[in-house]
């Protein structure tokens, strides 16, 4: 992992005594912040407070996760009468306008696990045979906004 593959937005951790920061993505960024880069996003401090048996609510895991990309193969297993349908549905699940639906549908944007379950869901309640296989995958580190 390199400095230049860090979001932009992405909230990096400075908590020195987790005990999940050898596995977190946003305290193993952290130790990537250049030293001339005058202010970068961090993760509420209070977060750590906060944390409990279940952990922090920021934890991200460094690790590559199976992604995958687009859903245009098991789209044509929907019946046509319902492909308006899962498009609205899946807008509607994730809170995403159109253009950003397309740019699942498409594979612009990788989808993590818990998104191909989603989708393969959706997909599933209006047709599409089981079980759902998204157009390509990949092992990739996952970088939430």
């Amino acid at each position: 992992m390199e400095w230049n593959d860090v979001n932009r937005n992405f909230g990096l951790c400075a908590h020195a005594g987790c005990p999940r920061r050898a596995d977190c993505l946003r305290y193993e960024a952290g130790l990537l912040l250049p030293a001339d880069l005058l202010q970068w996003p961090f993760v509420n401090p209070a977060l750590w407070r906060q944390a409990g048996a279940e952990g922090c609510a920021a934890f991200t895991p460094a690790a590559p996760q199976r992604m995958a990309r687009g859903f245009k193969q098991a789209m044509r297993g929907v019946p046509l009468q319902h492909i308006v349908a899962v498009r609205e549905a899946a807008m509607a699940h994730f809170k995403i306008s159109r253009p950003a639906y397309y740019h699942m549908y498409n594979g612009r944007r990788a989808l993590t696990p818990q998104e191909q379950q989603d989708v393969a869901a959706i997909l599933a309640r209006f047709g599409a045979p089981e079980p759902v296989e998204f157009d390509a995958y990949e092992d990739a580190v996952y970088w939430p906004y």
